[in-house]
């Protein structure tokens, strides 16, 4: 790897890192974190600053991101058509429920949130726009990872899973026998797998090339999404996820897919 690389790896690890923080962040946390020293990191903030995508706070020495970040994912969904295609069905589902609609997408290990319809209740299910999620662990990331290939699930999960609360599957096999569980039923629920109190019912969304590309799911505290609001609103998530994918090309195979296993 030449210096440019290395130089370009580690301000994009820096970029990434402050996109994950609800804050301003300093030289000093960004070097611990990206185990760099701080005068690499200013210099890399520096050169950052002047490109644009970052900018000092004005009442103290710490940095935020600037718009241009969401410029670059904005042109991201602009070339995305599932994002346009389930914008009618997020509204329908969020007034339905009431609760907060997620539209995702797969990514390593996680999923991204790449739309959302916040719920207008007083106590709500918090995300943020552009955030990640461990896939094992919500219900978005279930109904995806139920329709990947084993060779992909392979590379995706491994033998031993992160534990984010005491409900969360930490076992590989324990997690591929639920799999194959919402692959047969076509939905897939988080009991506070994530984020303790917090649960979820989704499916998966397919494209034209009959491949699942994301995931639409409802998402709300548990004391209004207990496990039997959750199968009331399996269907109408079903549903959603169906229409989202006819509209973006999905022509459902005449006769049974069968699993796949390359």
């Amino acid at each position: 790897m030449t210096n440019i690389d290395k130089t370009l790896t580690k301000g994009l690890a820096i970029l990434e890192k402050m996109s994950q923080m609800d804050r301003p962040v300093g030289v000093s946390e960004l070097a611990n974190s990206n185990n760099l020293t701080k005068s690499n990191v200013h210099r890399l903030l520096q050169s950052l600053k002047t490109l644009g995508y970052i900018r000092q706070c004005a009442t103290s020495p710490a940095y935020e991101l600037t718009p241009k970040m969401w410029e670059i994912g904005s042109a991201y969904l602009s070339h995305t058509n599932i994002h346009a295609a389930a914008f009618d069905d997020m509204h329908s589902l969020g007034r339905a429920s009431r609760e907060t609609i997620h539209l995702s997408i797969l990514d390593h290990q996680d999923i991204i949130y790449i739309g959302k319809i916040d719920s207008r209740l007083p106590i709500q299910a918090y995300s943020q726009l552009g955030a990640r999620a461990p896939i094992h662990a919500v219900a978005t990331g279930k109904a995806i990872l139920a329709h990947q290939t084993t060779q992909a699930l392979d590379k995706i999960l491994p033998e031993r899973l992160e534990a984010y609360t005491t409900t969360t599957t930490i076992s590989k096999e324990q997690l591929l026998e639920e799999l194959e569980q919402v692959s047969t039923k076509g939905y897939a629920i988080n009991m506070g797998e994530w984020r303790t109190g917090v649960n979820g019912v989704a499916a998966p969304i397919w494209d034209a090339t009959r491949e699942v590309c994301a995931g639409i799911g409802i998402t709300g505290p548990a004391e209004r999404l207990d496990h039997a609001s959750l199968m009331e609103f399996a269907p109408i998530v079903v549903r959603a996820a169906k229409n989202i994918s006819r509209k973006i090309g999905y022509i459902k195979p005449r006769f049974k897919r069968t699993p796949k296993t390359s």
